[in-house]
């Protein structure tokens, strides 16, 4: 079976099996014939193109999200009247950050900030005098001792406690702002907050 196909004056036959089916939107052939491998290979290789053309990936959150100004994480400047840090104590409970809270004996006394009530202050008994933690301001007992500590008028250079402690000068870090919350004594986070905010200013 054979149809004509009119070009300009002449006309030429053609089977129908050789010619091309139009496709009914563009007028472009449609090589989808039925049962056809060629015609799903051409179309399956249109698709992932037109797919890859038109896919963007998801755009990270780094990309578009600017880091707060008021958001600052860098460590402000360390000052050992008012921050310490206590390291390797036997006494666990003893280890953390101390803040300044107050005075006593004409020197700096300091608080943990944490829940657990720990003391840094100095001692003024004669041949006994030098700086101690305790548990409980007034009592005679103590959980960390530093020997060599006498006259000193900060812990800093204090040397190993007899329970093994180290006492460094510490930052101020949002991190440790925060733990002020824990204690429990409204009346020492009081002290703890007014002595920093007079020290750093808005910076704290």
């Amino acid at each position: 079976v054979s149809k004509e196909v009119v070009s300009g004056t002449s006309q030429q036959k053609l089977p129908v099996a050789d010619r091309p089916v139009l496709g009914p939107h563009d007028g472009m052939p449609s090589f989808l014939g039925s049962g056809s491998t060629l015609g799903n290979d051409v179309n399956a290789h249109m698709l992932s193109q037109l797919l890859a053309s038109t896919y963007a990936p998801p755009v990270p959150p780094t990309t578009y999200c600017e880091p707060r100004e008021d958001c600052d994480e860098g460590d402000l400047l360390a000052n050992p009247e008012l921050l310490l840090r206590i390291t390797d104590c036997r006494d666990v409970m003893s280890n953390g950050v101390f803040a300044w809270v107050g005075v006593c004996n004409a020197r700096p006394l300091y608080r943990l900030l944490g829940p657990e009530p720990r003391y840094l202050f100095y001692v003024d008994a004669d041949i006994a005098s030098g700086w101690r933690v305790v548990d409980k301001m007034g009592s005679d007992d103590f959980v960390e001792r530093f020997l060599q500590s006498a006259n000193l008028e900060l812990p800093v250079t204090c040397g190993k406690g007899e329970a093994g402690s180290c006492i460094a000068a510490c930052h101020l870090t949002h991190e440790i702002v925060g733990r002020i919350s824990m204690i429990g004594s409204l009346e020492e986070k009081v002290a703890i907050r007014t002595k920093l905010s007079q020290e750093f200013g808005p910076s704290f």
